[in-house]
């Protein structure tokens, strides 16, 4: 049968408010979409977390990617003076951290010596090495600068080299061996 608004009354037409036959489908059909747009939660399994994530975990389920980036970034003091101190060392290795979390590069090993810097990192696809390392270089001088008298300044530019993740843990091991293959180096 051919369903016929003009015998219909004035007002009463089909909406999901008022009621008919198309307001009941489209609500029944967005009832429908609703409930398979809901994440398998408490709806299907009784635990209050999306459907993959980790126990634990309230994080979304991300589209499956895997990375290995990893490089071995250095560089040195201006002229290559010894002129990194301890206390300047220790303001170098917060520094790095700290841009390492501002720039999403996660630091595996820093070397500070008097004259140089070592790091090994991975970093992911989108991530600005670049960027990691002149806000790493930049903002531990200004910081190094910050004591009376001091005069600290990095040479312009740096070394990096990429690394397999087969090579990372020897990597690793070099930069942390620094301290030993440089003694004359490390900061008083």
């Amino acid at each position: 049968m051919r369903y016929r608004t003009a015998l219909r009354p004035e007002g009463t037409e089909d909406s999901p408010t008022t009621g008919g036959r198309k307001g009941r489908a489209l609500r029944r059909f967005l009832a429908l979409a609703r409930a398979r747009s809901i994440p398998h939660t408490t709806r299907s399994t009784g635990i209050d977390r999306p459907r993959g994530a980790a126990p634990g975990s309230a994080e979304p389920p991300m589209a499956h990617r895997a990375f290995g980036l990893y490089v071995h970034i250095t560089w040195h003091t201006r002229l290559r003076q010894r002129s990194l101190r301890r206390a300047d060392a220790d303001v170098v290795r917060a520094t790095v951290r700290d841009a390492a979390v501002r720039w999403r590069i996660h630091v595996h090993e820093v070397a500070v010596l008097s004259d140089h810097v070592h790091v090994i990192a991975s970093c992911l696809p989108e991530s600005m090495v670049v960027s990691f390392i002149r806000h790493a270089k930049s903002e531990s001088a200004r910081r190094i600068n910050l004591a009376p008298g001091a005069v600290f300044q990095w040479a312009r530019g740096y070394f990096v080299e990429s690394l397999s993740r087969n090579h990372v843990r020897a990597a690793c091991a070099y930069v942390a061996r620094q301290h030993l293959r440089h003694p004359d180096r490390v900061p008083t």
